[in-house]
């Protein structure tokens, strides 16, 4: 059986789904807050503004969503997890 996450992956590189891409938005915003949350004070000292931390996540949503691939046999959670991790070091090595 097909992970739901994979699918609504599937339906949006497939046929570009504005609904799957909406309910991913809604189901691990969450979990991609919780994540930026954890970096803030460090990305903050760094000189970035809780602006320009936060309202990334959708887009480190929908970037994430487009590099996943299902056949690797890892959630999508996990891939967006350590997406945004990534995102966050890359802009802590920018500066």
């Amino acid at each position: 059986m097909i992970d739901p996450d994979n699918k609504l992956v599937l339906n949006i590189k497939n046929k570009n789904c504005e609904e799957s891409i909406k309910e991913l938005i809604h189901k691990h915003t969450p979990l991609c807050y919780k994540i930026l949350q954890k970096f803030y004070p460090t990305l903050s000292k760094a000189g970035y503004s809780k602006d320009d931390i936060f309202n990334e996540r959708f887009y480190l949503i929908y970037k994430s969503v487009m590099t996943f691939k299902p056949d690797r046999n890892t959630k999508y959670s996990t891939w967006l997890g350590n997406y945004t991790r990534y995102h966050c070091l890359n802009m802590l090595n920018a500066r």
